[in-house]
């Protein structure tokens, strides 16, 4: 009954609320659409992919459209399965709809989720009646499954686990393992993805059938499923990209009892890049998973690079700032600003690659103290990540050099251990809406020569732009001498009505800061 906004937007009556306008991202509305919400009463299609709170309402009218939408699907697919969604609906309209809440208490349902079970059952029972199955997200266990209905397992394993034991078929297809959509490497050149992170080898490690089922549960498990979605799919070229090599991985998963080991997998890989090179396939080149480390030597004010991730068999090589590629063969040191490419090769063809920004200055690997530290899940590089000399993505915040913080401002103080003549200070932020990510209201940098008393030095206002990415601010004064800087970055604030994450706090995000 979620992910329906367009069906409603065409058939109004299908919501609990016919003559209530759509909820919207405005900020991602069209001017017509836009112009359309001032209408009373007005639906909308959205034109922003998220979670929407207008969902179908289990009126006889709602059903009976849906088997005749049914009919004709089945007369189209003569597959034995029909997939009905069942994930991600909100309960809320369904909360304040009078009729949903006599609909509760007539057929004695526990709650809104016991009506989204009796959704799914009475679909399930017009499908069976046609003499097919349904399979629906592991949501459609909450309130009940229905009787003969297949889950497939996307929020982890325990869905399917729980399905299995009660004697369902299942198809595991848990996003940490088998969403394709993820980023597969920390590459800070690949394309925007959805987010998260499932390396070609995670994807390979996969083991469809969970431990915690005995024997008898576990033929219950009937195979797995991969899923590229969309979104920030905007090419075939980019489809391809995100499918292989991992597609291969994922498929060996399912159809191998046992497995011959990561190693000679990605040997036998060699065979299917040929075959992609030569029909012109834009596979990914991560078979690996190359690392670029970077340390700060403070007493050269240097960064010593090393390269790691990929078997000593495998040549690998690296340039600098575009410069011819070089075998690598132990650490190197660079100075001031640096881009570093690597790349692993087998059989002459590029296999791996990665690439990392360095950029030594003032501020970097000095001291430094935080007025609030950054939330845990976002601080893989350290507190510290933000005067490390190393660039985060230009198109993600899940990287290890970005530090969040959700609803708290920025505050940071750098100790440059004796007075420096500064006259710059650069800062990147990010802005993500859609993620609730937003870029700071203003920034302020503050100088001092003692830590105690600081003076404003520079200020700037922002504003968030449209898309998404990394954002770099430059604040400039008057050259003197600082043995202290306080970076301030003002939070956003609560997310604005009409935007993902309305009335939330939104986050901030910081990579790095350099001081020249």
């Amino acid at each position: 009954p979620g992910h329906s906004s367009a069906m409603i937007a065409s058939y109004p009556e299908l919501s609990c609320f016919p003559t209530e306008t759509s909820p919207a991202v405005l900020s991602a509305v069209s001017k017509k659409s836009s112009a359309a919400l001032q209408q009373k009463g007005s639906k909308i299609v959205q034109e922003s992919w998220g979670v929407f709170q207008d969902v179908l309402c289990p009126t006889e009218y709602t059903f009976s459209f849906l088997q005749d939408v049914l009919d004709e699907v089945m007369a189209v697919f003569q597959s034995r399965y029909i997939h009905v969604g069942g994930d991600e609906c909100p309960k809320e309209y369904w909360k304040r709809s009078d009729y949903c809440q006599q609909l509760i208490k007539q057929n004695k349902l526990k709650d809104e989720h016991g009506l989204q079970s009796y959704f799914i059952q009475r679909i399930e029972k017009y499908i069976n009646s046609k003499g097919r199955s349904i399979i629906g997200w592991d949501e459609i266990l909450e309130g009940g499954l229905a009787p003969n209905a297949t889950v497939m397992s996307w929020r982890g394993t325990s869905g399917g686990i729980e399905a299995a034991k009660q004697g369902h078929d299942v198809i595991m297809s848990p996003v940490d393992q088998c969403y394709l959509n993820l980023y597969q490497s920390d590459d800070a050149s690949d394309s925007i993805a959805w987010g998260g992170m499932l390396p070609l080898k995670t994807v390979y490690n996969n083991e469809p059938i969970p431990s915690q089922l005995s024997a008898t549960e576990a033929v219950h498990v009937i195979g797995l499923q991969g899923n590229l979605w969309s979104e920030y799919i905007n090419s075939p070229a980019l489809a391809e990209f995100m499918l292989f090599p991992r597609a291969i991985a994922l498929a060996e998963s399912g159809w191998r009892k046992t497995k011959t080991g990561y190693d000679d997998f990605t040997n036998r890989l060699g065979h299917f890049m040929a075959r992609w090179d030569a029909a012109g396939v834009n596979y990914s080149k991560h078979i690996y998973d190359i690392r670029l480390k970077g340390t700060y030597l403070s007493n050269e004010k240097k960064m010593q690079v090393s390269l790691s991730g990929v078997p000593s068999t495998q040549p690998l090589y690296y340039s600098i700032n575009g410069a011819n590629r070089k075998p690598y063969t132990q650490v190197f040191t660079l100075e001031g600003k640096s881009t570093v490419m690597a790349m692993a090769l087998q059989g002459g063809r590029v296999v791996d690659k990665g690439s990392a920004r360095f950029h030594v200055n003032l501020a970097t690997g000095k001291p430094f103290s935080l007025a609030k530290p950054p939330a845990p899940q976002y601080v893989k590089g350290g507190p510290g990540a933000w005067l490390n000399g190393v660039l985060g993505s230009d198109t993600r915040y899940t990287d290890e050099e970005w530090l969040g913080w959700n609803g708290d401002d920025f505050e940071g103080t750098i100790d440059f251990q004796k007075p420096e003549q500064i006259g710059k200070v650069i800062v990147r932020v990010f802005n993500n809406p859609n993620s609730w990510v937003y870029p700071p209201s203003s920034i302020m940098v503050l100088g001092s020569s003692d830590g105690l008393n600081f003076e404003e030095l520079s200020k700037v206002e922002t504003a968030a732009s449209v898309g998404m990415g990394a954002q770099t601010f430059e604040l400039k004064f008057k050259q003197g001498k600082f043995r202290f800087l306080k970076i301030r970055a003002a939070n956003h604030g609560l997310i604005g009505k009409g935007n993902p994450g309305a009335g939330y706090p939104a986050w901030l995000f910081l990579d790095e800061v350099v001081v020249e």
